[in-house]
């Protein structure tokens, strides 16, 4: 809920910060699922046994790049406010 922009510049600023929360919120959504899901399924009161997890390369490498495109598909588009913001214009 911000206020009417003035400037193209908060325009832009506004569409991004709407288009990082395009992000994060489902990202927040599926890490909260999932830490709330590891406490139920490895409750130390349920069972004793001990649970081996062992390497798993297909899903290291996935939460390893799935970021990096993430953050490449949000900073990218963004370089040009970016040096909207910087610009120096003479009066």
């Amino acid at each position: 809920m911000f206020q009417d922009p003035a400037t193209a510049i908060a325009e832009g600023v506004i569409d991004l910060h709407n288009d990082i929360m395009t992000f994060l919120v489902p990202i927040t959504i599926l890490v909260v699922y999932f830490l709330l899901r590891i406490c139920v399924l490895f409750n130390d009161s349920k069972s004793h046994e001990v649970v081996h997890v062992n390497h798993h390369t297909a899903l290291e490498i996935f939460w390893t790049i799935a970021p990096a495109v993430i953050l490449f598909t949000i900073a990218v588009p963004r370089f040009a406010l970016l040096y909207a913001i910087e610009e120096i214009k003479d009066v």
